[in-house]
């Protein structure tokens, strides 16, 4: 019986031990299986962000093919710097021809000879090197997608690697225990979207081949555009040069023309009222060289013209300037006979200044001396203002009047003799 029990015992010892040893080999093909989910788990969602990111330039690339906008934009590309150095060559561009075509010399050429070109508005020119600025960027946008593109199939091939990688791995483990059937099914569920993902990737690698080849096309279409833009431009620019040219030419010509044209309305020497009234007019100007060689009507228009406007400035002196410097004048004279009875009423216990009475003395002298010619300057002044307007206020300084001169020079010859010798009479009276 003991030896029975002996036997009973050692074979449930062993059933035990190969319990445990089961259960510890089911853990640890658990624990094998958890990490292979894990792993999968995170390949998984390496492969959704790629699928978003190929997602999202799907729904841009069909955006850009339909013709909405113009220009390729990618949302998983920084182009900050790209926009900011196009930004400062268009603003560039925009103050050079605002310098040259707005501000400059040749804005009136080009005011006058814009029907001429293409364009019916001045800012033509700002929005074609806009469209040549685009071209730049858009070749350099392509480069960069070249890059991405690179960049893009490098990533797949990794990707693609390691998936397969992972996938032998998987296929080649062993499943001790625990629900086979479903952790198969489930790496056929795995593989079989992997096997989706890897053609969606290599369907995304070549339409991005396609559209490096579409935007290679329209870079060689663009830049042929942009080169007969640039011949036509030429051509305009050099149509405005021999407009210029011409133009100056003409110019030079008109210049010579009127420096050598004699001025017309002269009039016959022996008219002697025209010569008297030339007399009278130089006789007052106080300027010989304002005396022409010649007698015209326009002349003497001029000559009365400028004796008003001599007038009017001294009127405005005499009502403005003189009043200022005779107030001005006064009140330092007031402050220094104030300053002398300051100094002469001091009293004699106190101490006197020192000065010297002599140089004092002589301060005075000189002091009224000054008084006395500014007397008579503003005197002067004023018997010349009094004159020069008694002889410009006469009737010949009416229009009305200067054209009955004209109309009595050819309707009424006898009526200016008269006035003639009235005038001459009146210059002879006065004393020289």
């Amino acid at each position: 019986m003991e030896w029975q029990l002996d036997l009973l015992t050692a074979q449930a010892t062993t059933i035990t031990q190969g319990k445990k040893s089961r259960t510890s080999a089911k853990t640890s093909a658990t624990g094998k299986l958890a990490r292979f989910d894990e792993e999968l788990a995170e390949r998984s969602l390496e492969m959704n962000a790629v699928l978003g990111k190929l997602v999202a330039t799907i729904q841009e690339l069909s955006y850009y093919h339909s013709e909405a906008d113009i220009g390729v934009y990618l949302s998983y590309c920084d182009f900050q710097s790209y926009v900011i150095s196009n930004l400062a060559c268009t603003k560039e561009l925009n103050t050079w021809f605002t310098k040259k075509f707005e501000k400059g010399a040749l804005r009136f050429v080009a005011k006058e000879d814009m029907p001429r070109g293409d364009s019916k508005k001045p800012h033509h020119f700002v929005v074609e090197l806009k469209r040549i600025n685009s071209v730049r960027r858009n070749s350099e946008l392509t480069e960069e997608l070249k890059v991405l593109s690179l960049q893009v199939q490098e990533c797949l091939s990794e990707t693609v690697a390691s998936l397969c990688s992972d996938l032998a791995r998987l296929e080649g483990a062993n499943i001790l225990q625990g629900d086979h059937n479903l952790i198969v099914h489930r790496q056929e569920c795995y593989i079989s979207q992997q096997k989706r993902f890897i053609n969606h990737l290599v369907n995304q690698l070549a339409a991005h081949r396609f559209l490096a080849i579409a935007c290679q096309l329209e870079r060689r279409t663009k830049i042929s555009s942009a080169y007969s833009l640039l011949k036509a431009t030429e051509m305009e620019l050099q149509s405005y040069v021999l407009a210029v040219n011409s133009r100056l030419d003409q110019y030079h010509l008109i210049g010579e023309a009127a420096s050598s044209m004699i001025e017309e309305g002269s009039i016959d020497d022996r008219d002697t009222f025209l010569h008297a009234v030339r007399d009278i007019l130089s006789s007052y100007s106080g300027s010989q060289t304002m005396t022409p060689t010649y007698v015209s009507a326009c002349a003497l228009v001029e000559q009365i013209s400028e004796l008003e406007d001599e007038l009017h400035c001294y009127q405005h002196e005499l009502e403005n300037v003189l009043p200022r410097e005779r107030g001005r004048f006064i009140d330092e004279q007031c402050r220094m006979v104030q300053t002398l009875e300051q100094i002469l009423s001091v009293p004699v216990t106190h101490m006197l200044p020192k000065f010297t009475p002599w140089p004092l003395a002589q301060a005075l002298e000189e002091l009224e001396m000054i008084s006395y010619e500014v007397s008579a300057s503003v005197n002067e002044v004023t018997m010349a203002r009094e004159e020069k307007t008694k002889m410009l206020q006469q009737p010949s300084r009416n229009a009305q009047q200067e054209r009955r001169l004209f109309a009595d020079f050819f309707c009424h010859p006898g009526r200016l003799e008269n006035q003639v010798r009235e005038l001459t009479s009146r210059v002879r009276g006065i004393p020289e």
